[in-house]
């Protein structure tokens, strides 16, 4: 297996799986985003960890060619922004995080994770 397909193989339960969650799992989710400002530490990690996958991911695969290529490298990309996003601007990324705490732009999201993951999962394990 190309690292194209890796990188799309292990995205899809990710985005399927979270997506998921965050649509069964509502109240949940509402309160964990309500409450990130008083958990700093959380957000410290988030950027380290996508920070370090988005540098993996772009190390091993910077491709532009094909879709699937361009979809794992936009994986890459995506973690990479993120993690600059939430360690340099932190209060700008907690602002985002508070537009998101309504059950309307939640369900929103989720629908829109859960069919990246199945469209990811159609790409990586159907073709």
């Amino acid at each position: 297996m190309d690292t194209t397909m890796l990188i799309i193989r292990i995205a899809a339960p990710f985005f399927l799986v979270f997506g998921l969650s965050m649509l069964l799992n509502q109240k949940y989710y509402l309160k964990l985003t309500q409450g990130l400002e008083k958990q700093r530490l959380f957000l410290l990690w988030a950027g380290a960890t996508n920070l370090i996958l988005g540098v993996l991911i772009l190390l091993h695969h910077n491709l532009w060619g094909s879709l699937e290529e361009i979809i794992a490298s936009i994986i890459g990309v995506g973690a990479l922004l993120k993690a600059l996003h939430i360690l340099l601007a932190p209060n700008s990324w907690l602002k985002l995080a508070n537009r998101w705490s309504s059950p309307r732009m939640l369900v929103t999201g989720s629908v829109l994770v859960t069919v990246i993951g199945l469209a990811l999962g159609w790409i990586g394990y159907m073709n």
